[in-house]
């Protein structure tokens, strides 16, 4: 009986000691599952005063402090002024990781706006949390595309320009004709406000078509001259002036009959390039290329069959490209030597603008006939080429009465800027007065805005546009007043 009271014990200390085995220990932490957390950088966003029509960027920053993937499923906005630039969402971040996002702010009105900027996450604790956002529009002092200033030079007889350019102190350069101050080629040169700071004008000859500032800071002026008014022959004139406008020196060129150059460029070693027509060299009638040294002495020339060149330029190679006119619009690309590599024709009329753009190819402007008034009208032509010439795509423009493009150049975005005129906007008696007309397309020559600038009963012509250095557009031409029976040169200056 006591054996057996002892074993009993034994057995009940045993469980007894099995059970407190078991048994919690009071310290032991509670087991707590893993969570995303959510947290962002700012708590407002204030985007301050924005133009009308322009854009505002901030950015801000989404981190996840939690222990497990935090994902974002949305950001959203209750107005459209405020919208995600990047990234998109959902988007998911590791833990202890972070995320950047870019907002815009588009005013459309000239006035304050605000919003909260919602995210949204499967953050268990906020899975919504909020950025204010202001910002205000502004409305720009200037509209876009409108005239900054204009200049006109000229006396009492008729002057004008045909060439500009801007020159490296922010001021510009204009090359034509005078008669008001002898009968002779014409360079201006202005500040950056169009105010003239000299003129001069140039015994040696009759009219310049072109100007460009040479490397040493002078100038250089391409035009024609007549070698007497008994014989009235015309020759191609090259002149070459100092910083002042003062004549270094000049160069004729031609031979028994008419000659003449319409553009030239200072060549990369320092010579120089010039195009136009001739009747005294090859079958008469042809296009004609001349190089010369730095002094202006020719080096070699160049014929070309049945056509006119109104426009050279240099190209990357060290060749040149020539448009001008032949059986419809022409391009030719010629090595270093002036040796024709390839040609390509084109429909149109004329073209007296060409250069090379920034991939490689070519974009050329003119004019062509409208075939919807069975040749009646003239449309602004512009061609876009490959490096071979082999054409992309051609736009026309135009209105009810003619419409023409002298100048095109590639401006900073890709487009194009073209100038020339149109007569489609005012009439009187049946006449159509001319108006400056500027175009700018996009990088596939499509519109994007138009700009017309004129007097009424005055014709008023654009022949040159550069993109000036603000981003806004020089042009340079005439216009013709009807009632004091004079013209005069025309400096353009338009905002971007």
């Amino acid at each position: 009986m006591k054996t057996l009271r002892v074993i009993l014990n034994c057995i009940i200390f045993v469980i007894l000691t099995l059970l407190i085995s078991c048994e919690k220990p009071e310290n032991e932490p509670e087991f707590e599952p893993l969570t995303p957390q959510i947290h962002l950088s700012v708590s407002s966003m204030d985007f301050g005063e924005v133009l009308i029509g322009k854009d505002s960027t901030q950015s801000f920053g989404i981190s996840n402090t939690g222990d497990t993937l935090l994902t974002v499923e949305s950001v959203s906005f209750q107005d459209t002024i405020f919208q995600i630039v990047s990234p998109d969402f959902p988007r998911e971040i590791a833990s202890e990781g972070s995320i950047t996002v870019t907002v815009g702010f588009f005013p459309k009105e000239e006035k304050a706006y605000s919003d909260n900027l919602v995210v949204t996450s499967d953050d268990p604790d906020e899975s919504e949390v909020e950025i204010f956002l202001r910002g205000a529009g502004l409305k720009p002092e200037f509209e876009p595309h409108s005239l900054e200033w204009s200049q006109t030079f000229g006396g009492s007889d008729y002057d004008g320009a045909y060439s500009v350019q801007q020159t490296a102190d922010g001021g510009y350069v204009l090359a034509g004709w005078t008669d008001s101050y002898g009968y002779s080629p014409w360079l201006i040169k202005t500040n950056a406000m169009g105010a003239e700071q000299w003129s001069q004008t140039f015994s040696s000859g009759i009219e310049a078509y072109s100007v460009q500032q040479t490397t040493d800071g002078g100038y250089i002026l391409a035009g024609w001259t007549c070698d007497s008014y008994e014989i009235s022959r015309d020759d191609a004139l090259l002149i070459k002036t100092d910083a002042e406008g003062t004549e270094q020196w000049s160069q004729t060129f031609g031979g028994l009959e008419d000659d003449y150059v319409n553009s030239v460029q200072q060549t990369t070693d320092g010579g120089y390039i010039l195009a136009g027509w001739t009747a005294s060299f090859g079958v008469s009638g042809e296009a004609w290329l001349i190089k010369t040294d730095a002094i202006g002495t020719e080096e070699w020339s160049q014929t070309f069959s049945g056509a006119e060149v109104n426009s050279v330029q240099q190209t990357t190679d060290g060749g040149y490209i020539l448009a001008g006119n032949g059986s419809g619009v022409l391009l030719i690309k010629t090595d270093v030597a002036g040796v024709e590599q390839w040609s390509q024709t084109f429909s149109g009329t004329e073209v007296h603008s060409v250069q090379q753009t920034t991939d490689g190819g070519y974009i050329l402007a003119g004019w062509t006939w409208s075939s919807e008034t069975a040749g009646g009208i003239e449309n602004v032509l512009l061609i876009k080429t490959d490096a071979a010439g082999v054409e992309q795509w051609n736009q026309t423009f135009g209105g009810s009465d003619d419409a023409n493009a002298r100048s095109v150049q590639q401006t900073t975005d890709g487009g194009y800027i073209l100038a020339g005129w149109t007569d489609s906007y005012y009439e009187e008696d049946g006449y159509s007065y001319r108006d400056v007309l500027l175009i700018k397309t996009d990088a596939a020559g499509i519109k994007q805005w138009d700009w017309t600038f004129g007097d009424f009963m005055n014709d008023d012509e654009a022949w040159s546009v550069q993109q000036a250095t603000d981003g806004g557009y020089i042009i340079a031409g005439y216009t013709d007043f009807y009632e004091s029976n004079d013209c005069d040169a025309l400096l353009i200056k338009v905002r971007r």
